[in-house]
C-alpha cells in the first residue's frame, strides 16, 4: 500500500454537474477545468463559503495525478471546523483509501477504518500534479 496524505471535502450535500474534460488544457475547450466555481456548481455556494471560512485550500486545475490504488491516511488532525464540541487538534482514526475507475474528472473512492466503512456515492477530482483535491460524497455502510 502507498502512504500519502489526503485532503477531502465529506458532506451530504444534493447531486451537482459536473461538465466532461476532453483533456485539453484550454478552459473553453476542455469544457472540465477543475475551477473554484465548477466545485461550488458540484457542492453549492453555500458549501463553498463555509470551506472558505474554514481555511480550507481549493486546488484547482483539469490535470490530477493518476491515483488508482489503495492508500493508508493516517494521523488525521483537525485543523478547524464549525461543529460545535470540535475542538482544534482532536485526532482521528486512521484511514483506508481506494480509488478506482478515474477519469480525467472523477474518481470512484471506498473507506474503510476500525469502526466504519464508506462507499464514495459522487466523487471528483480536480488539481495539477502533486496539488489535487478529491470531493466526495460518501455512504456510511
Amino acid at each position: 500500500m502507498k502512504n500519502v496524505i489526503l485532503i477531502f471535502v465529506l458532506t451530504i450535500v444534493t447531486t451537482g454537474c459536473i461538465k466532461k474534460y476532453n483533456g485539453s488544457d484550454n478552459a473553453d475547450e476542455s469544457g472540465f477545468t477543475g475551477s473554484k466555481n465548477e466545485i461550488k456548481e458540484y457542492f453549492s455556494a453555500e458549501v463553498i463559503s463555509t470551506l472558505d471560512e474554514l481555511g480550507y485550500n481549493f486546488n484547482t486545475g483539469g490535470n490530477p495525478p493518476d491515483l488508482k490504488g489503495s492508500y493508508f491516511a493516517n494521523s488525521f488532525t483537525l485543523k478547524s471546523s464549525n461543529v460545535t464540541g470540535d475542538t482544534p487538534g482532536m485526532s482521528f482514526v486512521d484511514y483506508t483509501y481506494s480509488f478506482s475507475n478515474q477519469s480525467s474528472d472523477k474518481i470512484d473512492c471506498s473507506s474503510s477504518s476500525s469502526v466504519s466503512n464508506e462507499s464514495g456515492v459522487g466523487s471528483f477530482i480536480s488539481g495539477s500534479g502533486n496539488d489535487f483535491s478529491i470531493y466526495v460524497k460518501q455512504k456510511v455502510l
